[in-house]
């Protein structure tokens, strides 16, 4: 038996009910995620598990308030973050959940990540964008960012442009701007995709790592 009430009615973290997201083709409405519910802790890991194009990844958009509307809009359904609705948040309200709240890690990290910048320029906007810090600062933080995800000789590797990085390191360079906000929540969407079995074991172990550490809440997105 808990004595304290309180820390047993705790709030989730994330707390997702009846959620509908429904996509408009012509005059026709298709519902692309029915009815989906499901909380997660902090600290705590939640996978959401399906086959290609069954709405796992409109799932987690829909978490960050990203869909493309208006083609794509969520239908009904709450989504609560730590007690406050996001589904009915204000424009400029989400853009300050997606800076310091909740972050993600995309799918393809060639794409995700600017091709004209180098990776150290982007996890520095990533880290300024969060926080007001000096550049300098920014930069020995985003070395370190770098160093806590494995990717060797981040000294030097910061100066690097993606197209210079295997997919495993660029992955790990996501992993690395997701955390730069240290977020409340982490939404891993198919982070492994493309990548070889040695690799991908890595990458899930640094996710592992990064949630002990911070007691970031995880959503992974995967198809197995």
């Amino acid at each position: 038996m808990n004595p304290n009430p309180s820390t047993a009615a705790s709030v989730p973290t994330l707390d997702v009910r009846n959620l509908v997201i429904e996509a408009t083709v012509g005059d026709v409405r298709i519902r692309l995620v029915d009815d989906i519910s499901f909380q997660i802790e902090a600290g705590g890991t939640l996978a959401i598990v399906g086959e290609s194009g069954c709405g796992k990844s409109m799932t987690a958009l829909s978490l960050m308030r990203i869909l493309p509307e208006p083609a794509v809009r969520i239908g009904s359904g709450q989504i609560t973050l730590e007690g406050e609705d996001l589904a009915g948040a204000s424009e400029s309200r989400m853009c300050e959940v997606r800076n310091r709240i909740i972050s993600m890690i995309f799918q393809d990290p060639m794409a995700s990540l600017n091709p004209v910048h180098t990776v150290g320029q982007q996890i520095v906007e990533a880290i300024r964008s969060h926080r007001d810090v000096p550049a300098r600062q920014a930069r020995a933080e985003a070395i370190e960012l770098l160093r806590s995800v494995h990717l060797p000789d981040p000294e030097k590797r910061i100066d690097y442009y993606p197209h210079r990085l295997s997919g495993g390191m660029c992955q790990r360079i996501m992993i690395a701007m997701a955390l730069a906000s240290r977020p409340r929540v982490l939404i891993a969407d198919e982070p492994t995709t493309a990548l070889d079995t040695t690799v991908q074991a890595q990458v899930m172990a640094l996710l592992k790592t990064a949630q002990r550490d911070t007691g970031t809440a995880v959503v992974l997105i995967t198809h197995n």
